[in-house]
């Protein structure tokens, strides 16, 4: 049988997330795909969640009836801090019935109160849009924003450093984002401190330094930011910016695999099928891939299809392995597609 090769993914990964004091949640991964192929008995790949994904805004707030009206009323008196309140309240259902034009309406007359929590929120609403990207205003969006970064808020700081690093809102200059991105970082904003590690780590904007991106990763990881995590299994397992040492690397992917991160996932996934440095276990190596292949990681359904092709550790199965390959071919990954192409011929 012919030699086939397993890969997996070294490039850096970043995850913007702007949260805003009203914790509205919107998660971006960007992320380059670079592969490294590792000799072993069947092929696969791995890599990371491409693109941008805006998840709707959550809140764990409840109110009871008195506590709407009282809160309404405070607001019609001009209370800033429940005119934000409020403001969540709207744009959310929460007490109310859901309603982002009266949200707005509500942020702002909190935020030209000088309310900065109101401020850092209106920025980022204008900034990524509400009910998907509608709602986009990228002058309002600036103005709310440097408004609330003059303050030093952490959010908004952390945003302004989005928006030169996008070059949507402003023009880009990564030089400005990465100094945007430390004022928060320095701060402890978790998300700021992952981008500043990331772009010492390719170097945008700054000079490639990976004992600073290492750094920067570390004090998010400890916060729990999965992507950090990740990333420091991956500087660990490459001996880049720290001591090479394989076994903390697969700690750190561990942690971010636990927290259903795919590509930490696949990763171990590769690390368990391989057997170089933790004890070869093709039952781990399957419930990684398949984890990750579940969340449409295209490189981890690649994986599992192999798996399914070839056997190893699981009863091999042509079906399945057509299945994977195709899901995977679905997600743009052009060499499940040959393979796909293969099984029907």
């Amino acid at each position: 049988m012919s030699k086939h090769y397993l890969s997996i993914t070294n490039q850096a990964a970043t995850w913007r997330r702007s949260v805003g004091v009203i914790k509205l949640f919107i998660s971006k991964i960007g992320v380059l795909v670079l592969v490294a192929a590792f000799s072993t008995p069947t092929s696969a790949e791995i890599t990371f969640d491409v693109g941008s994904k805006i998840t709707k805004p959550e809140f764990n707030e409840t109110y009871k009836a008195f506590e709407v009206k009282e809160i309404v009323s405070k607001a019609q008196r001009m209370d800033q801090a429940a005119q934000y309140e409020l403001g969540k309240m709207y744009y959310n259902g929460i007490g109310v019935e859901q309603n982002y034009q009266k949200a707005l309406e509500w942020f702002e007359k909190a935020g030209n109160q000088g309310y900065l929590p109101a401020q850092a929120v209106l920025g980022w609403i204008y900034y990524y849009g509400y009910d998907e990207s509608y709602g986009i205003n990228y002058d309002k969006a600036l103005e709310w924003t440097f408004s609330a970064a003059d303050q030093k808020d952490n959010e908004a700081m952390h945003l302004l450093g989005e928006m030169y690093y996008e070059g949507k809102a402003l023009p880009q200059n990564y030089t400005e984002a990465a100094k945007w991105f430390r004022a928060a970082a320095e701060k402890g904003h978790c998300d700021a401190q992952v981008d500043l590690g990331y772009i010492y780590d390719e170097g945008e904007g700054v000079n490639k330094n990976k004992k600073e991106a290492f750094s920067w990763y570390q004090k998010a990881a400890v916060q729990g930011n999965a992507i950090a995590q990740y990333n420091l299994g991956r500087l660990y397992s490459r001996g880049e910016g720290v001591e090479r040492d394989y076994k903390k690397g697969i700690e750190w992917y561990a942690k971010a695999a636990e927290q259903g991160y795919s590509n930490a996932q696949n990763n171990l996934g590769i690390i368990y099928y391989e057997g170089d440095y933790a004890r070869q276990d093709y039952k781990k190596a399957f419930d990684y891939f398949k984890k990750a292949a579940e969340q449409s990681n295209e490189l981890a359904q690649y994986n599992l299809a192999i798996m399914y092709n070839y056997g190893k550790g699981i009863t091999k199965s042509l079906t399945r392995a057509k299945d994977w390959y195709g899901k995977a071919c679905d997600n743009g990954y052009k060499q499940a597609c040959d393979a796909y192409r293969k099984l029907n011929n």
